[in-house]
């Protein structure tokens, strides 16, 4: 009887552990993301160090491809396994299925364009 008491303290503290340590797709997205590579169908350029993708915990993104000279920012939202962006200039949302999410490798899709990033 000790035993299974023993037991089920045990069962209790691992998962008490494994809940602590759970982190959602947005907690991953959060932070800066370094341009790996665009590629597919696309016109090729380099990107640069400069290039950035960050995404903040108040769901907001912007992004900076200097070889393109272009910024923007919205708003982003995961759903399932899309990365939804609303842009606010142009208004024009764009929806991307997630291939890659973790602590330091992001990669999405958006019809035969591939996005790569690494986070800094």
């Amino acid at each position: 009887m000790k035993l299974i008491g023993n037991l089920k303290i045990s069962l209790i503290c691992v998962l008490f552990f494994l809940a602590c340590q759970y982190k959602s797709k947005e907690d991953f997205l959060i932070g800066y993301w370094k341009f790996v590579a665009i590629s597919g169908n696309v016109n090729k350029f380099e990107t640069s160090e400069k290039d950035f993708l960050s995404f903040s915990k108040d769901s907001s993104f912007q992004y900076e491809i200097k070889a393109l000279k272009r910024r923007s920012e919205g708003k982003w939202q995961i759903k399932d396994r899309q990365l939804i962006l609303k842009y606010s200039n142009p208004d024009t949302t764009r929806v991307f299925n997630l291939e890659v999410l973790s602590k330091n490798n992001l990669r999405f899709k958006e019809n035969n364009v591939v996005f790569e990033f690494i986070k800094e």
